[in-house]
């Protein structure tokens, strides 16, 4: 099971989403307008619910659930104990090493090098502050640590930064008190705001109803807001439901809208979509890729596109341009929305036209494009009602629309080549990170492995052994040798395009379970090296699991088994279909 289905098993246990409600996913670049077009639909906009800002504002996907019920529900899914241990933890390694140099060590503690885990959201000044003193008393006795196994191993470690990591691990208790300090401290604040509620060593479930719009609110911005005094460091995922919406949306509109973690916060995204998208591509109806009318598709929106299309989700997607207020086309100096909406056109041919060139085809239709402007002022907006209505008609349209499917045929003897390429092509890419990157971000990202989290940094593995089996065994599923019955071109391609999601799903919890859960001890074995030469012994434990892992031809035994391995994702795809 996914990590994805586990969640949404655990919130249905105890807010469960009525039957039959269709579901859309938000998706943009930071600053595109995804949160202003749910304050929009939701009527909150006097109480600037949900937040804004320009920086990383959604860590936690939110579900906003919009039905019939007397009550407003928040439900969340904290972080365990154990993660966010672990989130402190290297925070104060850095700090201390920023002491060392004589850096700023406030600015350290604030947050994880990646600005996932941002500790000021859930302490004050003062408290940052107090413990930054702690860091910088203990600094004395890290450099004296350092000077002794300086002298203990006489040049046998050449490495400035290997005798800082070992230093480190000598003074373990010393770093672990003030580790469980900020703990405490994190503790206190999250039972304060839900209602005696502890961080435990599992994830839990916190829940809070009122009938109340502005209490509920309230409640809301404490727990969820992307700012200061607000616990959503500790939210692994959160769903609001209930009579949330505007005046202009219909009493009989009932529909969930998803908002995830903006797309482009690092380059990387901006070349790639994360996997994380991925499961809720597969779970909703439609999915809402928001860009800016001004300058579109200059971030990550045009690989978003590319991801949607190449992954068979292509007759799910919705275009909505927002700020299409702000357009200026060159040859107007008034211009009306027509001729600006001729502006933002030109700009999506010219990527559309582009991804051809990459053989991406992405036939969108042209009642799937909307233009809206004005979401920052606050009187009615008849092109958002107008366009909400009509992906919302749309979306329930889409529910019962995966019925029909006509089987084709593979020459299987060909696959071995595509996952012999796939292996080799992931195997490469990590043997150069691995060789090249800096033993923190190793050990930083080792320790989300052994935690169960996906990524750091520039290391997706689940997001980049995704992309080149998408790469190369879509490109067999796109070219079956015959069909099950002759048929139309384009049920065809629906057809592919239904085994290409499966497909989609499929991998990714098979590379999930075997890159990641099964090799938990293996993990956690290699984190936990420590002392002289542990830099080196964590990287080539890493390589060796990856390499173990994901299997290419010259390991002749292991291949064959993971060549059936790989047959059979792709044979229950198919089978999935039927």
């Amino acid at each position: 099971m996914s990590k994805y289905s586990e969640i949404q098993q655990q919130l249905d246990k105890v807010s469960p989403i009525p039957k039959g409600i269709p579901k859309i996913y938000l998706l943009g670049d930071t600053g595109a307008g995804k949160t202003t077009f749910i304050r929009k639909v939701l009527g909150t906009e006097n109480t600037k619910f949900p937040t804004t800002r320009q920086n990383r504002t959604t860590v936690a996907p939110t579900e906003y659930v919009i039905c019939k019920s007397s009550d407003f529900e928040l439900t969340i899914l904290l972080k365990s104990v154990a993660e966010i241990k672990g989130y402190i933890k290297e925070i104060l390694k850095e700090a201390l090493e920023k002491s060392l140099k004589g850096d700023d060590v406030i600015r350290s503690l604030r947050q994880t090098s990646d600005q996932r885990f941002r500790l000021y959201y859930l302490l004050d000044v003062n408290n940052i502050e107090g413990f930054a003193k702690k860091v910088v008393l203990l600094t004395p006795l890290l450099s004296q640590k350092i000077n002794e196994l300086k002298e203990i191993f006489k040049g046998d470690i050449t490495d400035q930064d290997e005798y800082i990591s070992f230093a480190i691990d000598e003074l373990n208790d010393k770093v672990e008190c003030i580790q469980n300090e900020i703990l405490g401290a994190v503790q206190q604040v999250v039972m304060s705001i839900c209602d005696g509620k502890e961080l435990n060593n599992e994830s839990q479930i916190y829940k809070f109803s009122s009938p109340e719009k502005e209490i509920f609110i309230t409640k809301c911005k404490k727990i969820l807001s992307s700012d200061k005094e607000s616990i959503s460091p500790v939210v692994e995922y959160s769903r609001v439901s209930g009579a949330l919406k505007s005046e202009w949306v219909s009493d009989s509109t009932e529909i969930v809208i998803i908002d995830g973690e903006g797309i482009g916060h690092n380059t990387k995204e901006s070349a790639q979509l994360d996997a994380r998208h991925y499961d809720f591509f597969y779970d909703v109806n439609s999915i809402l890729l928001i860009e800016e009318s001004k300058k579109p598709f200059i971030a990550g929106g045009k690989n978003a596109l590319k991801s949607i299309f190449q992954r068979g989700y292509g007759d799910k997607l919705k275009l909505i341009f927002t700020k299409l207020d702000e357009v200026i086309p060159y040859d107007s100096d008034e211009p009306t929305d027509d001729e600006r909406i001729d502006c933002v056109k030109d700009g999506l041919s010219n990527v559309l036209d582009a991804l051809k060139k990459e053989d991406v085809k992405c036939n969108i239709a042209i009642d799937d494009i909307y233009f809206v402007g004005n979401l920052d002022k606050s009187e009615y907006n008849e092109r958002l009602m107008l366009g909400f209505n009509s992906i919302f008609e749309s979306t329930v349209s889409m529910i019962d629309n995966y019925d029909v499917f006509i089987e084709p045929r593979y020459d299987f003897e060909l696959l071995a080549l595509h996952i012999n390429t796939t292996s080799n092509n992931f195997k490469s890419k990590y043997n150069r990170l691995l060789n090249k990157e800096h033993w923190k971000t190793i050990e930083a990202f080792n320790r989300r492995m052994y935690s169960n989290i996906d990524e750091f940094r520039m290391f997706m593995p689940i997001t980049d052994f995704e992309e080149v089996a998408s790469q190369y065994i879509g490109g067999f599923l796109s070219s079956p040798t015959s069909w099950e019955c002759d048929a139309v071109d384009n049920l065809k391609q629906k057809s592919i395009d239904k085994i290409k999601r499966e497909f989609n799903k499929l991998i990714l919890g098979f590379i999930r379970n075997n890159l990641i859960i099964e090799p938990y001890e293996k993990w956690k074995e290699s984190y936990l090296f420590a002392g002289a030469g542990s830099t080196i012994k964590r990287r080539n434990a890493v390589s060796t699991i990856i390499n173990d892992v994901v299997v290419d031809s010259s390991q002749v035994e292991s291949f064959k088994k993971f060549k059936d391995k790989m047959k059979g994702v792709v044979v229950k795809s198919i089978d999935n279909c039927k």
